[in-house]
Formats: structure tokens, sequence, C-alpha cells
């Protein structure tokens, strides 16, 4: 946290409570929009007073946000009104929206503007929460939270992450097919681009199946090369985790995915990156049939419980690149184990670039 606030996440049941303070990393605001109906200006001057009151706490550098009133009950009179005052310097709007949680009638109009039309960071409080003002302070305080990392702050990070004793980029990649696209699929593509790992470059792709190497080969040059450009240095370590891999995918994924990141990692060698990068490549698969069980009651009252939050699993069902990983508190029903399975490591060895085998694999790559 901010001021050199810190506190263990273990066992801490006031976690929730705890982060609202001041934050790691706060960019200054000096241009923020509140938007709301004119017929709602009660509920925008309670909004106000109370975030105020937040940036106080939060010590947070924004300018007073400039109010702007709406007239009429269409999509297009909001249309109309951020044509009208919106430009390339304002920083984030916040939108005070009419209907209940779900069922705003603006909020997905609102929303495709301003990611498509006039790309600007927003934020959605719905009118009936202020008025209802059952924790409101506590509320804004979490709006706040939400668009500084929105605008690329910092609102917290963890200390002793594995790796990040040197430059380490950590990469999240998904595919989403859908029937009517035929053999068009979308990849989604998300790479970490500072120390805490807190920062985002992104980026998102349709392509056809045979494509898919090459997308992901420029994206994996474009975010090496903006990471290299905010660090001053190209990342030592990459680590990638691409979600919704069964086993039978394993081969042609190696062959396609991974194979698009060595061939980016060759093209950066040619153009100046001093050495590849130690390379780490995990699927994950969270539609898994396995079930683990806490058996330590078992001979005493002849319960099975759920494995405790952050139980892994690495021993017995496992073949030495892989492990299983309990990552949400369960309270009804079995815990849903997650699956990760390492399908290539490659290091620099001998001035050589080689794929290592999972028994030479350190302990830190299947538990990190």
């Amino acid at each position: 946290m901010g001021a050199n606030n810190r506190f263990s996440v273990e066992n801490t049941p006031d976690f929730d409570r705890r982060i609202q303070v001041e934050m790691f990393e706060q960019p200054r605001l000096a241009k923020i929009g509140v938007f709301c109906s004119r017929r709602d200006q009660e509920a925008c001057r309670t909004f106000m007073d109370t975030l105020k009151k937040c940036v106080d706490t939060f010590n947070y550098p924004m300018d007073q946000p400039r109010e702007f009133l709406i007239d009429g009950r269409e999509f297009s009179d909001w249309e109309d009104q951020f044509r009208k005052v919106l430009n390339e310097d304002v920083q984030a709007v916040i939108l005070l929206l009419p209907g209940k949680k779900k069922n705003s009638p603006f909020y997905d109009d609102c929303k495709h503007f301003l990611l498509t039309k006039f790309p600007i960071p927003s934020q959605v409080v719905l009118v009936s929460t202020i008025l209802a003002g059952k924790n409101l302070r506590s509320i804004i305080n979490k709006v706040l939270i939400q668009i500084c990392a929105k605008v690329g702050g910092t609102p917290w990070t963890l200390t002793d992450f594995p790796f990040t004793d040197r430059p380490t980029m950590v990469v999240g990649i998904d595919v989403f097919h859908r029937s009517n696209m035929r053999k068009d699929s979308l990849l989604a593509y998300c790479a970490t681009v500072n120390r805490h790992l807190s920062r985002y470059w992104s980026t998102v792709d349709v392509h056809l199946g045979e494509e898919m190497g090459v997308s992901i080969q420029s994206a994996v040059k474009r975010s090496i090369t903006e990471f290299r450009n905010i660090n001053g240095v190209f990342p030592h370590n990459i680590i990638v985790y691409r979600d919704g891999v069964s086993e039978s995918q394993r081969k042609t994924l190696k062959e396609t995915e991974v194979g698009a990141f060595l061939r980016a990692f060759d093209e950066l060698k040619n153009l100046g990156m001093p050495e590849k990068p130690r390379f780490i490549f995990v699927c994950v698969n969270k539609r898994m049939t396995a079930k683990f069980f806490n058996g330590d009651n078992l001979q005493r009252d002849g319960n099975l419980t759920n494995p405790e939050q952050g139980t892994v699993i690495d021993s017995e069902v496992t073949s030495g690149n892989d492990f299983y990983l309990i990552s949400q508190k369960t309270t009804q029903g079995s815990a849903a184990p997650t699956h990760y399975f390492v399908l290539s490591y490659c290091v620099n060895k001998d001035n050589q670039y080689v794929e290592e085998p999972p028994e030479n694999m350190p302990e830190q790559v299947l538990r990190q």
C-alpha cells in the first residue's frame, strides 16, 4: 500500500477494510467529469460530498471533478453531452446512472460509447445505491480504487513475488471460439509491463485457426518492446499462462503457440535483445473432474472437508511438471481445483537456448 503501509495477506479477516487507505501509486487526476441526469441532482450532490471525503482519506491528488447535468430521458441525450464536452485531455468519467443493479437502461450504451467511440476510462455508480445511503463511504472508497487502477495507477502490490528479483513479464492468453464466426476466433493477449506486475499491455485479434501463430508472434514482439520502452531493459523471465487447454490440445499448442514465442525471441535477438529470456509456458485447465478432500478429521469424526484455500497438490497424482491448486474458499459443495501443466521450460545454457526436461525445473516454477 502507499505511505509504506504493509500488512500480511494471510489470515487477514479485515482485508477489505485495510485496503481503503492511501494507495501504492496514485496518478494525478486533473480532468475528471461526473455525468448524471438533472433529475438526480440530489444524488449527485451526495456523491460529490462523499467523494471529497474519500479523496481526503486516500490523500489522492485529484482536482475537483466537473459536473455535467443531462436533460432528457434517452441515451441520445447522454451521447450528445459526451460529444459536446469530452476531449483527449479528460482522464476519466464517472456516470451516475438510473436503474437497478445489472439492469440500468443506459449502462451498455454508455460503456460501448466510451470504449469504442471515445475511449476514456469510466466508472458507473447507480443513483439508487447513492440514495440508499447504506455503506456509501465504503462503496465510494472502492469506486476511487477502481478509478485509480483504470487510469494506470497501482492500488496495492504484493512483496516477495517469485522471479521478480529480475525483470519479469507475466502473460495471459485465451482464445474464444464462436460458432457463428465459422472458423474465426478471438485471441486475447495480456502482458505485465512493470516490476510489480500491476500494469498491462493487451491486444485482441480476430484470426483464422491457421493464423494463430502469426497473431501471437506479433503480440509477443509488441509486448516485449513495450516492456523495454517502459523499463529500459528486456524481460529476463517470461511466464505464460494459457487458459482453456485440455490434454489432447497440448501437442498442437506446443507447435503453434510455444513455437510463436520462440520465433518472436529469434526476431528480437536479431533486433538487439541481448539474450533470450527464461521462458515458462503453463497450460491452465479449470474444467477438471478431480476432487480433493482434507482427511485430517476423518478418523476423529468421520467427516471429509474441503482443502484450505491455497492448497497445492504436486505429488502422488501428478507427473512432475504439473500441479493442482485450490484457489477459492468453498463453503458449499466440493472445491473445484485448477490444473496447471508446464508445457515448455526454456533457458540459456552453455551459450545455447535449450528446452529443459521437467525434472530440471526449479521448485519455484511449479509453486510460483
